[in-house]
Formats: C-alpha cells, structure tokens, sequence
C-alpha cells in the first residue's frame, strides 16, 4: 500500500500547477531567449528548481509537463542540505553554471517563509513568497523580517510585477 502511495505522489493526479505558472515559465524563457539576442549566447539568466523534495521531484516534473523549462533541479534528498541552510542555495549557484556569479544576483522564490525566504535572505539571495496569507497577517508572525513588497498570492500577481517593470528589491 505505501509503494502504490508513494508511485502516486510523483503522478500529476496528485498534484496541480500553481496560478500563472505555465504563464510565467513562458514569459521567463521567452525573456532569456530575447535577451540571449536569438543567437546562441549563454543566456542571460538560468532557472532551477531548489526543493526540500527526495529523488523523484525529477520525474514529477517530468509528469506535470514543466521540466524542460529549468536547466537544473536540486532535491534536499541527493544534495545533503536542506533548505533554510546556505548550502544548498551555493550548491544551486554552481549548477547553474553562471560565470562569477554573485548571491545578491540570485532570486528564489517559494511558499514556506521560514525555509524558503528566510533562507534565500540568509544565503544573500533576493527572495519572494507566494503565500495564501496575506503580507500583513505575515509581519504580525514574523514582524518586519519580511517585506510587504515581497509577497504574493500568485505567480500570476509576480509576473504581472516582473513584466511591468513594477518590482523593488
């Protein structure tokens, strides 16, 4: 009974796409390959995926039909580190593959304010939250330590702020 289990947790049956996110995956790899000129260069940014997940978080992907979006995909499982820890985000700066790259030029964004935003923060990253509570009930738990302007309902609502230019850091 647990293996069945276990086999259905890496299905789609068992799991949605957030709202916006296919919308903005198509906006973000349309965005690298314009700023890449169309030519072949290195783009300017990569995508990965950052998870306190085990080993299947790949086939997952796989199965929710949004892997080819990212260039690398980090679990807690084979890397050794869990998220909120430094670790893991320096590991993911190496798989990027980004030359000189610097953590204050690193974005991560995810849903658990303590391991995700706090941890991103902690590691010298810019962090966002999407979140069902809103920025004010999140200041009342964690006071000042998490900024209104970076918290979301949505990625939908992000990628309205991204692509209008309307996001402060």
């Amino acid at each position: 009974m647990t293996e069945h289990f276990m086999e259905f947790f890496k299905t789609s049956g068992f799991w949605q796409h957030c709202y916006g996110s296919i919308d903005f995956l198509n906006y973000l790899k349309l965005q690298r390959h314009i700023e890449a000129n169309g030519n072949g260069k290195e783009p300017p940014f990569k995508l990965g995926v950052v998870s306190n997940f085990d080993p299947r978080l790949d086939v997952l992907l796989r199965n929710m039909k949004i892997n080819h979006y990212f260039d690398f995909v980090l679990n807690s499982y084979d890397v050794g580190f869990m998220k909120p820890t430094k670790e893991i985000f320096a590991t993911a700066m190496k798989a990027s593959e980004l030359k000189d790259l610097k953590p204050s030029e690193c974005l991560h964004i995810g849903a658990t304010p303590a391991t995700d935003y706090f941890g991103a923060r902690n590691a010298g990253w810019y962090g966002l939250l999407v979140h069902e509570k809103s920025a004010e009930d999140l200041t009342r738990k964690y006071g000042q330590l998490v900024d209104d302007n970076h918290v979301f309902s949505s990625l939908f609502d992000i990628h309205k702020k991204i692509s209008n230019d309307y996001m402060k850091w």
